[in-house]
């Protein structure tokens, strides 16, 4: 599930299933190979320039990235270079900052600031056709719909979902995961958004995730008022009804805790934050 992955692990080994595409595209192994649950991934030169190769895996759900990618064209999001099948070659990010660095560095509010406006540019109309294949919110939600009735606040949140869902406001394109972790820093481009999943829905979806981020900093997200304030900042920034913010923030927060029972891991940070959303929704 993408919000109950663990961070990435490291290895010095370039892994097998990254070999095929380094022949095949000519590229030269350029650091340190990482396996994510949905991915491995391998910084390369490719032309004389920096980027990174990743490959998914089998049981991998982002198999629109490159389709994704093509379709934000560079704006707001790292550039596709090339893909083939599961493979995707894309741009480098070549700078050092960290939203999640500061998020729990003291400087929560600025990285606010900085996912508001990077919403907005994803969010922005393009000369150009979605992806085929997104996953529409009613499907995203299946899981939390199948546990509705095994924990209170499931059938809370299941019962706000089905409101959300029936009224949709101004459906685009999401990137479906956004949170601090799936944001990079360029020097020379700016915050630009990595792994998006591709689902169709409404826009303050994607806000849902940034709340309830940085994961596993409770002392941040489980604030109220941290949570209202950011509420009320991404309401203004990107024109968003603050109510279904909260209500999308509940929402995805027990989706959250679903995916984490899902995986045998433990939901109680998920089940925390839905549990305060829903207070600040009443």
């Amino acid at each position: 599930s993408p919000s109950c992955a663990d961070p990435p692990w490291s290895s010095q080994i370039i892994l097998e299933p990254l070999h095929h595409y380094i022949a095949i595209w000519h590229l030269t192994p350029d650091g340190v190979s990482l396996e994510t649950p949905q991915s491995w991934l391998l910084p390369v030169q490719h032309a004389g320039a920096p980027v990174i190769l990743k490959v998914r895996k089998p049981s991998s759900d982002e198999t629109l990235t490159a389709a994704m990618l093509d379709y934000y064209a560079g704006l707001g999001a790292v550039r596709a270079i090339k893909s083939d099948g599961d493979a995707v070659l894309m741009e480098r990010a070549r700078g050092t900052r960290s939203l999640w660095a500061m998020a729990t560095g003291g400087e929560d509010d600025a990285a606010a600031e900085i996912l508001a406006g990077l919403v907005a540019c994803l969010h922005a109309p393009r000369d150009r056709a979605p992806p085929e294949g997104l996953t529409t919110l009613p499907e995203w939600f299946s899981n939390l719909f199948k546990r509705r009735d095994q924990l209170p606040i499931f059938a809370i949140a299941a019962a706000v979902t089905d409101t959300l869902l029936a009224t949709p406001l101004e459906p685009c394109v999401l990137h479906g995961d956004l949170h601090h972790n799936n944001v990079v820093f360029d020097t020379a481009r700016g915050w630009l958004a990595i792994d998006p999943k591709g689902l169709w829905g409404e826009r303050a979806y994607d806000v849902a995730n940034l709340l309830r981020n940085p994961q596993h900093h409770p002392s941040i997200v489980h604030a109220a008022g941290r949570m209202q304030r950011h509420t009320n900042l991404y309401a203004s920034r990107l024109n968003l009804d603050p109510g279904r913010i909260l209500r999308f923030a509940l929402a995805h927060a027990a989706l959250s805790a679903a995916w984490c029972m899902d995986d045998g891991l433990n939901p109680e940070f998920c089940l925390q934050t839905a549990e305060i959303a829903a207070c600040l929704g009443e």
